[in-house]
């Protein structure tokens, strides 16, 4: 039978300390995330208006990207998993700010379909 070596006071504060930190940077970046995922609702109106986009062409760019984000997860999951889900936050996070740009340029239906199929 394996003995457990208890650890130290230090190894205890240490791993505190990180639990702690790794709860703030979790919380924060998926207030983050949602912030950039869930705003198109509040654009739809504008786009609707400046483009003349119907409610049909609205949807299309909801479920298209709603359906990338699910296929996202069976492709990034895995990569995560191999390569360090930080650096994958942290990607994600940069992507979420970089396509949330760009959609910001764009004036086709396409375009704004597929940009936004690009935001995690």
């Amino acid at each position: 039978m394996k003995q457990l070596i208890k650890p130290t006071e230090d190894q205890v504060k240490r791993l505190k300390a990180w639990r702690t930190s790794t709860f703030w940077v979790m919380l924060l970046g998926y207030i983050g995330y949602y912030l950039v995922r869930k705003n198109l609702s509040a654009a739809f109106p504008l786009l609707e208006d400046a483009f003349q986009y119907s409610n049909e062409d609205l949807g299309l760019i909801a479920s298209m990207s709603t359906v990338a984000y699910a296929v996202g997860k069976f492709i990034n999951g895995p990569l995560a998993d191999k390569f360090g889900g930080r650096r994958f936050f942290l990607l994600g996070m940069l992507g979420g700010v970089f396509f949330n740009l760009l959609f910001a340029t764009m004036s086709s239906l396409t375009a704004f379909v597929v940009v936004w199929c690009g935001c995690p």
